[in-house]
């Protein structure tokens, strides 16, 4: 695995597009009522993504805040620094700890709240290797210079 060419992802851009318009037309309502009707045409975007950042060997990580939820991608294997580097260079050198949950977790128990009470809500130091679907609140040191 890893190597380019080594999976294939049978799609039709034609039928993409077409469920892309049922979308852009009619909204949410308007594509759950073609896939309640057409329960067999399923988009296949989500596979071609997985599989291609399966192929590139890449993994991604969630970032949170009460604006908006972001996505980045970061090499298999990253530790928390580098991944903290991927959103911005100062956030790698500066680097102090990473709290962690997986997106898996916050889906089954609802909320941070929830997560935080089971004890799946997780600090971190420069060690941890990132995990595809972690959503990660980095905590990094501010430079003496930048508070003047």
């Amino acid at each position: 695995m890893g190597e380019i060419g080594s999976s294939i992802v049978p799609f039709s851009v034609e039928f993409e597009e077409r469920i892309q318009a049922v979308w852009r037309l009619g909204g949410d309502e308007a594509l759950l009522t073609y896939q309640a009707a057409n329960p067999t045409h399923l988009s296949k975007r989500a596979d071609v993504l997985r599989e291609a950042y399966k192929v590139r060997m890449l993994a991604h990580f969630f970032t949170c805040s009460v604006e908006e939820v972001r996505s980045w991608p970061c090499p298999v294997g990253s530790h928390a620094p580098e991944a903290a580097g991927m959103i911005h260079c100062d956030f790698e050198a500066s680097f102090v700890a990473v709290e962690v949950q997986s997106f898996a977790d916050l889906s089954e128990l609802g909320d941070e709240v929830a997560v935080k009470a089971e004890g799946k809500l997780q600090q971190h130091g420069k060690k941890y290797i990132i995990q595809d679907g972690d959503i990660a609140f980095f905590k990094f040191k501010i430079p003496q210079q930048a508070l003047h």
